[in-house]
């Protein structure tokens, strides 16, 4: 959220200034949208210049990309994660198979060993 303070003689000309202004810097309205409210200060509205509202928008437009290219930071990471979860998951899965090699290998052993140890009847 943005709070713009200008001062100005007029309000439906500046409300109308700004609504273009951020017309032209939100295009992405799927992700962006704004909301305009103009209020008059008791003691009158000084002029608002062009300068003064192209200036306000220039930093807009910087923090906006800096949005945007932290937002693109955060899906590189994630995709990074998402990578690493996969493969987390194959060496479980790999895990599990060797587990269950090896428990074939004991339940082998272990009849082997039942068979050594019955009595000798000799």
């Amino acid at each position: 959220m943005f709070d713009i303070e200008i001062s100005g003689s007029d309000k439906a000309r500046t409300e109308a200034a700004l609504k273009d202004a951020a017309d032209k810097l939100l295009a992405n309205t799927v992700i962006e949208n704004y909301a305009i409210e103009v209020n008059a200060e008791d003691q009158g509205m000084a002029e608002v210049s062009n300068e003064l509202i192209y200036e306000i928008l220039k930093v807009l437009q910087r923090d906006v990309g800096e949005v945007k290219s932290s937002i693109g930071d955060v899906k590189t990471e994630l995709n990074a994660l998402r990578g690493h979860m996969i493969s987390l998951q194959q060496d479980v899965h790999n895990i599990y198979g060797i587990l269950g090699r090896h428990d074939l290998h004991l339940e082998r052993i272990e009849r082997r060993l039942e068979l050594n140890d019955a009595p000798n009847l000799t």
